[in-house]
C-alpha cells in the first residue's frame, strides 16, 4: 500500500493538495498547526464531516489493501464518500472517538495508515480504537470491504517479496548443498582409501612382509636378544606345564615311530 509516501514530513502531500483545493496559499502557513486551523476555518460546519470522510476512506484503503496515494484514487465519488462519512458520525460517541484519534494535526485531512500500535510521525493509528472498529464495521455492512480480494492482494505482495528474496535464498541453499556434497565426497574418499589399502595388502602380502621386515631391521641387537630370551622362557614354561601323562604319551609315540621307521628301512634293504 503506497499511502502518502511523504508521511514523515510534517505537512503531507494530501494536506497540501487539499488546502490548495480550498484556495489556501500553503506557503503562507509553514507550520502545520496554522495550516490545519486555516483549513478548518475554511470548512466551517463541514469540518467534522470532512475529517470523517478522510478517516473512513483511509480505513477502506487499509481493509482492502488498496495502493492509494490519496482518497481521490478511490472509485467511490465524492458525493458517495460524504454520504458514508455522514452515516459514520451519526452518533455522538463516534464523533467523540473520532476527535480523540484525530487530535494530532498530522492525522487530519490526509490518508492514514493503521497498525496494532500507533506512530504519529508516520501517520499510523491503532486498529484497536472504537473509531477504527466502527468504521470497518460500517464499510463491511455496505459491502465495500472485500476480504477475498484483500487476501489475494496480500498473497500477491508476499509473492513479490519472495521473488525479491528468492535469488539470495537459492544461492545460500546452493552453497550449502555444495558444502554437503564436498563433505560427502571426502567421507567416501576416506572410506574408499581405507578399504583399498586393506585390499592391496591382502593381494600383495610380500609388500606387507617387507614392511614388517623393514620394521624388524630397525631393531637393535640388544632388542633382538631380549626378544629371543623372552621366547625361550615362554617355550620352557609351556614345556614344563605339560601334564606328565601327555609327556609319556608323546615319548611312546616317538619311540613307536622310530621303530617303525627302522623296520621299514630293513625291509627295503632286503628286497634291494
Amino acid at each position: 500500500m503506497v499511502q502518502d509516501l511523504t508521511s514523515d514530513i510534517v505537512i503531507s502531500n494530501n494536506q497540501r493538495a487539499f488546502a490548495e483545493g480550498l484556495g489556501i496559499a500553503v506557503p503562507d502557513f509553514p507550520a502545520i498547526e496554522a495550516l490545519i486551523e486555516k483549513i478548518e476555518d475554511s470548512l466551517g460546519q463541514n469540518t467534522m464531516l470532512e475529517q470523517s470522510r478522510w478517516f473512513v476512506m483511509s480505513v477502506l484503503c487499509h481493509a482492502n489493501r488498496y495502493a492509494w496515494d490519496s482518497i481521490n484514487d478511490s472509485d467511490i465519488d465524492t458525493e458517495k464518500q460524504n454520504e458514508i462519512a455522514a452515516n459514520y458520525i451519526a452518533t455522538d460517541d463516534i464523533i467523540q472517538s473520532l476527535r480523540t484519534v484525530l487530535k494530532e494535526d498530522r492525522c487530519k485531512f490526509t490518508l492514514l495508515r493503521f497498525a496494532k500500535s500507533r506512530n504519529l510521525e508516520k501517520r499510523t493509528l491503532s486498529t484497536t480504537t472504537k473509531a477504527f472498529k466502527q468504521a470497518k464495521s460500517l464499510l463491511k455492512e455496505l459491502g465495500l470491504i472485500n476480504f477475498t480480494k484483500a487476501a489475494a492482494r496480500k498473497n500477491s505482495e508476499d509473492q513479490k517479496d519472495y521473488k525479491v528474496k528468492k535469488p539470495q535464498t537459492k544461492s545460500d541453499n546452493k552453497s550449502k548443498a555444495e558444502k554437503d556434497k564436498d563433505s560427502l565426497v571426502h567421507r567416501r574418499a576416506a572410506r574408499r582409501g581405507y578399504f583399498e589399502d586393506d585390499f592391496l595388502n591382502f593381494l600383495n602380502p610380500q609388500q606387507e612382509s617387507e614392511k614388517q621386515t623393514g620394521l624388524s631391521s630397525q631393531m637393535s641387537d640388544q632388542e633382538f636378544e631380549e626378544l629371543d630370551a623372552k621366547i625361550d622362557i615362554l617355550a620352557e614354561s609351556a614345556f614344563v606345564n605339560w601334564p606328565s601323562v601327555q609327556s609319556e604319551d608323546r615319548t611312546s609315540l616317538l619311540v613307536g615311530l622310530a621303530a617303525g621307521g627302522i623296520m621299514f628301512a630293513v625291509v627295503i634293504w632286503l628286497f634291494i
